[in-house]
């Protein structure tokens, strides 16, 4: 007797954050760029952009990207965060990877097959 199939997940928001897991960082980068950030502050952009984030993975993220060099705190007991020339550099290659990505995607987008799959409904 053959085994059946797996029967695939069905997509949920929940599940996408796991496939793009970098946006979360890319977004924190890009707003520690702007000016110094908070967790707080940090939590109701993520949230306003669609990127909901729990109190405890967002301080989980803050201490890696810290760890890395990506970011410093302001000081000790600080709330704040500022972009590193290490942080900087690695937005940089975030934007031009995403670049990249969204040329690849646009190409792709007007290759004939890719029309033929659109106009199918797919």
């Amino acid at each position: 007797m053959k085994p059946t199939p797996a029967r695939p997940r069905p997509c949920h928001a929940r599940h996408t954050g796991a496939l793009l897991p970098d946006f979360s960082k890319v977004r924190i980068l890009h707003c520690a760029a702007i000016e110094p950030v908070n967790h707080l502050s940090l939590r109701e952009t993520l949230h306003g952009q669609g990127c909901s984030v729990s109190a405890s993975a967002l301080n989980r993220i803050l201490l890696r990207m810290a760890r890395n060099g990506w970011l410093k705190s302001a000081g000790r007991g600080s709330p704040d965060y500022s972009l590193t020339p290490k942080g900087c550099q690695a937005l940089n290659l975030y934007r031009a990877r995403l670049k990249d990505l969204v040329e690849v995607l646009d190409l792709e987008r007007q290759s004939p097959r890719t029309r033929k799959l659109n106009n199918n409904g797919l």
